[in-house]
């Protein structure tokens, strides 16, 4: 089968997709603009002699195997600070998850059953009848009770966002653990298991 690098056509081609250069690019590299590079890849009109030695200079490099590209030290830089602030993230979720959530979720819950029979245990009291301005001004205050209460379990500390929190988590631990292990093939060492930080 014919090389098709061995012709100026052909290697004219391959160099551009090689170093995905734009015809214009090529030229430049060649020392001739574009329209002579479209007219030797269009086989309208040969290459000047100058531009095609500096083209078959460029042929052995095709040939080369592509290196595999290394991790840059800014690059090691910028997964270890993520990798840091993954953990960091994941740290503070756990402690929203075990703790803060917990002990901000069991009072909801509790304030919200009482405001539900609040009501009816202020209608039994043993008292005189209330104003219209003070009825209304009692069932706003319960109202905002319940409302305060069912904010509290529905945003921040019931099952909802606890399940939320702990999706996110998830994904944060699989994010550190993946950036764990590229930094350790970075350094050429062994992967070593994700830190998992406590509380």
């Amino acid at each position: 089968m014919k090389d098709l690098t061995s012709t100026p056509k052909g290697l004219l081609t391959a160099v551009r997709d090689y170093f995905r250069l734009t015809q214009l690019e090529l030229g430049c590299l060649l020392g001739i603009r574009q329209p002579q590079v479209a007219q030797a890849e269009a086989n309208v009109r040969p290459l000047p002699a100058e531009a095609y030695y500096r083209l078959r200079a460029l042929a052995p490099l095709l040939r080369l195997p592509e290196p595999a590209p290394a991790l840059s030290p800014a690059d090691v830089a910028a997964l270890e600070a993520r990798h840091a602030a993954a953990q960091d993230q994941a740290r503070r979720l756990r402690y929203r998850l075990t703790h803060d959530g917990p002990a901000r979720a069991a009072p909801a819950a509790r304030r919200l059953a009482v405001a539900e029979a609040l009501p009816a245990a202020l209608a039994a009291a043993d008292a005189a009848p209330l104003t219209p301005r003070q009825a209304e001004d009692q069932h706003y205050q319960w109202r905002g009770l319940v409302n305060e209460a069912a904010a509290e379990l529905e945003t921040r500390s019931g099952p909802g966002p606890a399940a939320l929190l702990r999706a996110r988590l998830a994904g944060l631990e699989a994010e550190a653990a993946a950036l764990a292990r590229e930094l350790a093939a970075a350094a050429g060492g062994e992967e070593k298991s994700p830190e998992i930080v406590g509380d």
